[in-house]
């Protein structure tokens, strides 16, 4: 009897001094920080968070296939005659997929079924104080390649990745040009 009630307490006091595991944790997510950065007229520009936004739009018909075509705004904040003045960068792009998109000028923009790009360069406060830019459908093409393309778990927007190169002119006066060049964005519509 004394041995059995000696090996019952040593289980017993095994049994309580049984360390729990606590129950692993995911490992934090990382916040997500959209951007758009690269050269514009030789000024390196980094723009985060609030200075870029995307907006993506699903187009269906009964004549044609399901298109996707997503816009990106980026805000470019720059200082005229002591005001600070917010020109923008937008693109367009239709028909989204992991591509290079070559956009030659030729095609209307605000158009909700064409890729497109402008510069709205703002001078003053008024809108007639900005002066726009496009491709030209003279000059070599503007090219925006999208390497990222995809629907993440639990989004039902997209997240979109790329690159940008080319130039854009004034649509008044074709000698005055802005250079993008290793512009390099990643957007996630929030």
């Amino acid at each position: 009897m004394k041995s059995l009630l000696l090996s019952m307490f040593i289980i017993f006091t095994i049994c309580a001094c049984k360390k729990e595991h606590p129950i692993p944790k995911p490992p934090p997510e990382k916040e997500y920080v959209q951007y758009f950065k690269g050269f514009i007229s030789e000024k390196p520009l980094l723009v985060t968070q609030s200075g870029i936004s995307g907006d993506w739009t699903g187009l269906s018909s009964v004549s044609a296939p399901d298109m996707e075509v997503y816009r990106v705004i980026v805000n470019l904040q720059e200082t005229y005659a002591g005001r600070l003045q917010t020109s923008f960068l937008r693109f367009q792009l239709f028909n989204m997929k992991n591509r290079t998109f070559k956009i030659s000028g030729h095609e209307p923009i605000l158009d909700l079924r064409n890729s497109y790009i402008f510069l709205n360069k703002k001078l003053g406060p008024n809108d007639e104080d900005a002066k726009f830019y496009t491709p030209n459908n003279l000059k070599k093409p503007f090219e925006i390649n999208i390497t990222r393309y995809e629907y993440l778990k639990n989004s039902g927007l997209p997240y979109v990745k790329g690159t940008l190169n080319g130039v854009l002119y004034n649509i008044k006066d074709i000698t005055d040009s802005i250079v993008i060049r290793d512009g390099d964005f990643d957007v996630h519509n929030l």
